[in-house]
């Protein structure tokens, strides 16, 4: 990963890169990608690598590259809308199906 040779002052095993997309608090981090981001479907899937196996901090950064993410802690943020055209409303509710954020 490009840029992660500037290390933070605060803690200098871990890159200004990395504790960007990841935080501070490492448990927190660890706990977030645990919860949101399975570690062995996405390796087999090719999305992590498994030398990123307990590296919560190289799995951070390879989500917010994917989906343009300041920080991982922004996946799942906003409420999601969409319509289902392959299905028919029972009892004329909506075709919408809503995702809530995981912050509400």
């Amino acid at each position: 990963m490009k840029n992660q040779t500037t290390l933070n002052h605060e803690n200098p095993h871990i890159a200004n890169v990395l504790l960007a997309a990841g935080g501070s608090d490492a448990g927190v981090l660890k706990r977030f990608m645990i919860e949101f981001f399975p570690f062995t479907e996405l390796k087999k899937a090719g999305f992590f690598t498994k030398e990123m196996k307990g590296d919560y901090y190289a799995q951070a950064k390879r989500v917010c590259d994917f989906f343009g993410y300041k920080s991982v802690f922004e996946y799942g943020a906003k409420e999601i809308r969409c319509h289902l055209s392959g299905e028919r409303p029972e009892n004329n509710k909506e075709f919408i199906t809503v995702i809530q954020s995981i912050y509400d």
